[in-house]
């Protein structure tokens, strides 16, 4: 009887391994200008390498100022944002990390989330334009992903496995005016 138990067992822990527990989820796509840029596999001079004219700014904030960053420690994550410029404007805020086992520069470390403002610059995630969705909308247009929370600010999250996405709503027109997307680590940096 041990033995049926333990094997019994020993084939749930199996099924369990092979077939993953939640699921990894699909990482989000955004694409601003035509650049596309993956979560969790993109760099920050993915998009400043291109012709349109997108810079980036890198810097910390300390006690006397900001202060610009040089590189990330191994296994590390920056949680400051970093801000991509178009035009002398803020377009696009991201968070990186560095999985590797050697300092690397900031713009060479993956994206860990993206930000940007439907006012200030036009992108589309997974290939929807949200920009002119209000929540009705994009609870149609993430149907297949689970819905988060909803909270009375107007904000939707959604998850899909390790990825989760942010919907935030204009007050006063009830449209998108905000999209966040991330990947939420399964250890600690």
């Amino acid at each position: 009887m041990k033995k049926k138990i333990s094997l019994l067992c020993a084939v749930l822990l199996l099924a369990a391994f092979l077939t993953g527990c939640g699921g990894s989820g699909v990482a989000p796509v955004v694409t601003v200008n035509g650049t596309e840029l993956t979560i969790g596999e993109s760099y920050m001079y993915t998009l400043t390498q291109t012709d349109e004219g997108y810079q980036e700014r890198i810097y910390r904030a300390d006690a006397v100022g900001a202060v610009p960053y040089g590189e990330l420690e191994a296994n590390s994550y920056c949680a400051d944002l970093l801000h991509i410029y178009k035009d002398d404007k803020p377009c696009v805020t991201v968070k990186v990390y560095n999985p590797d086992g050697e300092a690397k520069l900031l713009s060479l470390c993956p994206i860990s989330e993206l930000t940007f403002s439907m006012e200030d610059t036009h992108a589309l995630v997974n290939g929807i334009d949200f920009s002119s969705m209000d929540s009705a909308g994009v609870k149609e247009a993430m149907a297949a992903y689970k819905l988060g929370k909803e909270t009375d600010s107007g904000t939707l999250r959604y998850d899909d496995g390790e990825y989760k996405y942010f919907f935030r709503f204009d007050e006063a027109t009830g449209l998108v005016n905000e999209i966040s997307v991330e990947i939420v680590f399964g250890k600690s940096y």
